[in-house]
């Protein structure tokens, strides 16, 4: 993206993406040159359409999520400004609203790439990496709140956060009616600049909760047949006829 699509970015009102769950069943696609020319005309407050879902009768979608920041602060020329951190715990004003299957989410927090324990819409609730909810309805708003101490940073840093939705995070495959995780766990990222002001306090992550995820691992084989190959395979073909 050039210079000029860089600031329409960073001139949001407020920070927001926007993710489309969707699982497509495709015989056949033909690539052209035209998709690119719409992506640069495409504003940063729209959700990109994928080119191939239009008209297609096979797509099924599952739902959509956008979160991003809330009122965050601007400069003269309409910038968001960087979180400010002056210590003791930060606070962090958020948004997300979701439709159908999507509106199970979990949420993760990361300080220059470090995982970030957090609180949820309360200094009293207890520190952890993720926190799942159900969101109520349909494409409405929901206000929450991260609130945490941050795991790395020192007085001068400019670091970065980002804060990650997973959809459906507690899906596990049962390796007999299905075998692949599919869309579930999808991720979708912001971020924004943490400029500390203070040294970041020491936080006590011994305390936090650890679920032991991988004990009790087991691996079995299964022999490679065509019959499996046809099932599982995802290569398309390639109409070389519509390539641009």
């Amino acid at each position: 993206m050039d210079q000029k699509g860089d600031t329409i970015l960073n001139t949001m009102w407020r920070s927001k993406l926007a993710l489309l769950l969707a699982i497509m069943m495709i015989l056949a696609v033909g690539c052209s040159n035209k998709g690119s020319d719409n992506m640069e005309n495409t504003t940063s407050n729209e959700i990109i359409k994928n080119p191939f879902e239009e008209n297609t009768p096979n797509t099924m979608v599952l739902g959509n999520i956008s979160h991003g920041f809330t009122n965050p602060q601007l400069d003269e020329k309409g910038i968001i400004l960087p979180l400010q951190y002056n210590g003791s715990e930060l606070k962090v004003d958020y948004s997300v609203k979701a439709s159908g299957k999507a509106k199970n989410v979990g949420f993760l927090v990361f300080v220059d790439g470090k995982p970030q324990p957090y609180k949820f819409n309360s200094s009293e609730a207890p520190y952890e990496y993720m926190h799942i909810f159900e969101l109520e309805g349909d494409d409405q708003d929901t206000p929450l709140s991260f609130i945490f101490t941050p795991v790395t940073g020192k007085k001068g840093d400019n670091l970065h956060v980002s804060i990650a939705s997973v959809y459906n995070p507690g899906f596990i495959p049962d390796m007999k009616a299905t075998t692949s995780f599919g869309g579930y766990q999808t991720t979708l990222e912001s971020g924004r600049s943490l400029i500390f002001n203070k040294n970041a306090e020491a936080l006590n992550v011994s305390s936090i909760p650890h679920q032991e995820i991988l004990s009790n691992v087991r691996i079995s084989t299964e022999p490679i047949t065509q019959e499996l190959l046809d099932k599982h395979s995802v290569m398309e073909k390639v109409d070389n006829g519509d390539v641009g």
